[in-house]
């Protein structure tokens, strides 16, 4: 279990038959280091940041998401 938005990619797979292991932990730290210095910039929080969908989204749609962050192309942040 966890909090979606930072969940490994491989524990959100309903059909997967992985255990929960170390990788898990580092890949959900991960996720929420990308989260959250991607909402703030010189200590003030950002309008409309990115990655802020994760958030909304659900099941396979946050899924996809995730693995296309890390596969394709980072966000754009802007100074």
């Amino acid at each position: 279990t966890g909090t979606r938005p930072f969940m490994s990619i491989d524990l959100m797979d309903p059909s997967s038959t992985v255990k929960h292991l170390y990788r898990h932990d580092l890949e959900s730290f991960f996720h929420v280091l990308m989260f959250f210095t991607a909402h703030y910039q010189d200590g003030k929080e950002i309008d409309d940041p990115p990655l802020e969908e994760w958030l909304t989204l659900g099941g396979q749609a946050l899924r996809n998401h995730k693995v296309n962050f890390i596969s394709e192309s980072l966000p754009t942040l802007t100074p």
